[in-house]
């Protein structure tokens, strides 16, 4: 379905006639076979405006005074009434009606209804004369059919049929010949009885300006065609859902982290009281059941002994046997020292990720100005810092992310202290550039190219400084400050934290970021 502004464009490019027509007080621009509105609205929108449009006639009004000022020509629309194109849209819309440029104006709304042209053969032009119709006597032709149906014909009907016809014979003479073409045309009325109504609707055929307007709304919907829909909008080939994948794929690797972390930790041990057979009650009378063996009566004391004394100390009045030691006693004992001392909470293990930087007075970043660096994003030299702030054996970061989460980071610059637990939460390390400044690591046996495979690393140098030979032949991740522009730090240092991120992802997912 063809749009009033590709319409406009093809007449302004010279490929398609434009004519005004006038129907009452109506006035119509007709673009060959098709007819608009003077008022019907363009899918081109006012600049500044979502939900205004251009209509038709104020998109001619600037073609036609396309060579006048624009003041000039704001003010010859302002005095006829016409709605003005705006100076933004004036050169955009220009151009493309010129035939300069293929492709519409920008603020073109695709999504616009298309209004429905008129056919121009629904028009009816007033320069030219209308078309005179044949005069309908109702009352007249009524009363003519109702004789024809009835065989009776006036006198005026006879002497029409009987004129210009003569006779045949003497026995064939002209009135027998109207009679005979009477009852001809009668038995014709009988059995074609409805073509004589549809020669009457014939004559009273109606105006299209005296056409209900449902009837014409109801022809025009039957002639409109779907554009774009929701279902089309969604199959659009511009649509990009890789965003979307990336981060489902990143939480699918937190799922999966944890529970491989999960799986990998030892079952819980049940409780001693689970484990224990539920003691009975007292009873005196099972107390004196058990007993009552042993002694026979004389109330001996069968839980005392006088084992590791000597004869003199038994022999002695005021010596007194020892309470015995069972060893099943001294079994449930230590085995129950054993469940207390397991049953005690293991120490947790940190999350916190480690980020390693040179140990050297002449780097960039040093225990003095890393906090300015990573946690504020901003650049301070280590000479400022010195006199203000005391170094620290080590510092934790606390790095504020875009969603207003905080996440701590551990920064130290002596990595041969870290344990092995701490030495699998180091994810990032600061290069100088020496080969030595890895010497008597631990892991990986001091290789740089093995150390930079599983740890992410950077390098902080200024814009005019030359790189160093080692960085250049190391996978190292290149961060260029400049000495005095201090606004462009944010955005350099940012690149750090998203490299970092990614790195966290994929390969130490347990960690916090």
């Amino acid at each position: 379905m063809a749009d009033p502004l590709k319409l406009l464009h093809e007449y302004a490019v010279g490929k398609r006639s434009m004519r005004e027509l006038k129907q009452g007080h109506e006035r119509f621009f007709v673009f060959g076979d098709l007819a608009y509105p003077r008022d019907v609205k363009t899918n081109l929108t006012v600049y500044g405006r979502q939900n205004e449009y251009y209509t038709l006639e104020s998109l001619l009004l600037l073609w036609e005074n396309r060579e006048m000022q624009h003041t000039a020509y704001v003010k010859d629309a302002s005095g006829k009434g016409i709605q003005c194109v705006t100076r933004p849209d004036r050169r955009e819309l220009l151009s493309y009606l010129k035939g300069e440029r293929e492709q519409p104006p920008p603020n073109v709304d695709m999504l616009a209804p298309i209004p429905a042209a008129i056919p121009i053969s629904r028009l009816l032009d007033q320069n030219e004369p209308e078309v005179k119709k044949p005069r309908y006597d109702g009352e007249e032709n009524r009363q003519r059919i109702q004789n024809l149906l009835k065989g009776s014909v006036t006198e005026g009907v006879k002497s029409t049929a009987v004129e210009g016809v003569r006779d045949l014979s003497e026995k064939l003479t002209a009135d027998k010949i109207a009679a005979l073409k009477n009852k001809r045309k009668q038995n014709m009325a009988r059995n074609t009885i409805k073509s004589v109504d549809d020669s009457i609707s014939s004559n009273m055929d109606m105006d299209v300006t005296e056409m209900p307007i449902d009837v014409i709304a109801r022809d025009l919907k039957s002639k409109e065609r779907v554009w774009k829909n929701r279902t089309s909008v969604m199959e659009a080939a511009t649509k990009d859902f890789s965003p979307i994948l990336s981060l489902l794929h990143s939480l699918k690797t937190r799922e999966e982290a944890a529970q491989r972390q999960k799986a990998s930790m030892p079952p819980a041990r049940s409780s001693l009281s689970d484990r224990r057979s539920q003691p009975t009650g007292y009873s005196r009378y099972d107390q004196e059941r058990f007993n009552k063996d042993q002694t026979a009566g004389f109330k001996i004391e069968t839980g005392l002994t006088f084992q590791g004394a000597s004869l003199k100390a038994i022999s002695s009045s005021g010596a007194k046997p020892m309470v015995a030691v069972d060893s099943t006693s001294a079994s449930k004992s230590n085995s129950h020292s054993q469940d207390t001392n397991n049953s005690r909470p293991q120490k947790r293990q940190s999350r916190t990720p480690i980020i390693v930087i040179p140990a050297a007075g002449t780097s960039l970043i040093t225990m003095y100005n890393v906090r300015d660096i990573l946690q504020d994003m901003h650049f301070v030299t280590t000479e400022e810092r010195k006199g203000t702030v005391r170094r620290e054996n080590e510092v934790l970061l606390q790095r504020v992310k875009d969603n207003g989460t905080t996440v701590p980071y551990r920064v130290v610059d002596n990595p041969l202290k870290l344990n092995d637990d701490e030495w699998n939460r180091v994810v990032a390390v600061f290069v100088q550039g020496p080969a030595w400044q890895f010497k008597g690591w631990p892991r990986w046996s001091g290789n740089p190219t093995d150390i930079f495979a599983n740890i992410a690393a950077f390098h902080l140098m200024y814009e005019d400084q030359r790189l160093d030979v080692n960085v250049a032949r190391w996978s190292v991740n290149i961060l260029k400050l400049s000495r005095n522009k201090r606004h462009l730090d944010r955005a350099i240092l940012s690149r750090f934290w998203e490299t970092l991120d990614r790195h966290i992802i994929k390969n130490k997912p347990h960690l916090r970021y």
